[in-house]
């Protein structure tokens, strides 16, 4: 087995952007605000890389419960079955989901909060629960699948503020994790459009299969205006205050947001709908990079 197999296993792009947006938040937006962080160093490595090992066992976990359906609709990128065998990734999963349950409980233990262990449990078991159950039911494995994306941010409020109130940098960082947890179910809506075939032949049941592509694929523009349009009522709303970031956010993501909802409604070659989910990512991490600009503006 090659690493670099290993670290595709992972999904360690999507690991990287989530580290990247737990340092912006400890270190760099908080702070920003004056808002001093309640994690010393140790507990917050505690944090980072609980949050980082139950994603990676989450992305494993996936991949032994697709081997099939990936063997169908992307033969060439499957990793689980043809380069690492299914038993040694099952041993993957279990160990590194345990550290990061272990890093979990440690955190919750040390900082007087034993019940937010329960938080780390839950997020471990909804991800196997997600990729053995629910993956294939309509609509519900898409919204627990990104559900459990954007929660990242709720997670490191929880452990990271004294308490929460109604302040700006609060509102802010819900804002931007509604914003992934939409994002992210329009990618996944995208993914089983694309992956409408092999699904099919496994009998699997996903919204695109129940209801059809097209129906699908305006449920995709619905989602996508009610992004664009919210963005547009922020930026009325916020222009005086946070005019760059604003400014930002109208060139990385309410542009290309725009452009993606008109060409996904002249779309009728579904083989290339693949291109917008990979768009739809490059737009949530300049969209998190918005955050160094409210930071720093």
């Amino acid at each position: 087995m090659k690493l670099s197999d290993f670290f595709n296993l992972i999904r360690y792009k999507n690991l990287i952007l989530i580290a990247y947006l737990l340092l912006l938040i400890h270190f760099v937006f908080l702070p920003s605000f004056d808002v001093e962080p309640k994690l010393n160093t140790y507990q917050f490595l505690c944090l980072f890389f609980s949050i980082l090992f139950i994603s990676s066992a989450g992305y494993i976990i996936n991949d032994i419960f697709d081997v099939k359906v990936d063997l169908i609709n992307k033969p060439k990128k499957v990793i689980v079955s043809k380069k690492i065998a299914i038993e040694k990734a099952k041993v993957y999963y279990r160990n590194i989901n345990s550290i990061g349950l272990f890093l979990g409980i440690v955190l919750s233990i040390g900082t007087q909060n034993p019940s937010y262990s329960f938080v780390f449990i839950c997020a471990s078991f909804s991800l196997y629960w997600y990729s053995k159950y629910l993956k294939s039911k309509p609509f519900i494995g898409n919204f627990m699948v990104s559900l459990l994306t954007a929660i990242t941010i709720p997670i490191t409020l929880l452990f990271d503020i004294d308490s929460f109130n109604y302040n700006e940098p609060y509102i802010i960082l819900l804002l931007i994790t509604l914003f992934a947890f939409v994002l992210s179910l329009i990618r996944e809506i995208i993914k089983d459009i694309e992956d409408v075939n092999g699904d099919k032949k496994l009998l699997m049941n996903t919204l695109p299969i129940i209801a059809g592509r097209k129906r699908a694929k305006f449920l995709v523009i619905i989602l996508l205006f009610i992004c664009i349009f919210s963005i547009a009522y922020l930026s009325i709303s916020y222009a005086a205050d946070f005019k760059y970031a604003i400014l930002y956010l109208i060139v990385t993501v309410f542009i290309p947001l725009t452009i993606i909802a008109f060409k996904l409604l002249s779309l009728k070659n579904y083989s290339k709908i693949h291109i917008y989910s990979t768009a739809i990512k490059i737009i949530m991490f300049m969209g998190i990079n918005s955050i160094l600009i409210l930071a720093f503006a």
